[in-house]
């Protein structure tokens, strides 16, 4: 896949993957990596599937601006599911603490 990447970010999508979005350079060019991660259950690490888009830089402030009028556009309904998404992520944080505090009692 990529010979240099530095990741930016890498979002929960499931329990078992992740969408990471890195700098990549790909054959001498430089673009945005936005990709589907999973666990590989052998070696318990990350690894990349086809689901996913590689961006060329000179594309990527085109494409960011159309993914931000797409979510104005969509504005409750993002607003929505991001509260939604927040609220799922406050309570696993909850349960993880107290199976921690179970564990060490």
């Amino acid at each position: 896949m990529a010979q240099e990447e530095t990741i930016f970010r890498e979002i929960p999508k499931n329990q078992s993957e992740i969408i990471r979005i890195s700098r990549s350079v790909h054959n001498g060019y430089t673009g945005i990596n936005i990709r589907v991660w999973y666990i590989d259950e052998e070696t318990e690490k990350y690894l990349p599937t086809r689901k996913g888009v590689w961006i060329p830089l000179g594309l990527a402030p085109e494409v960011s601006n159309a993914l931000l009028e797409a979510l104005g556009q969509m504005g409750q309904e993002v607003t929505a599911a991001v509260k939604a998404r927040e609220t799922a992520a406050r309570s696993r944080e909850a349960a993880k603490n107290a199976a921690t505090v179970e564990a060490t009692t």
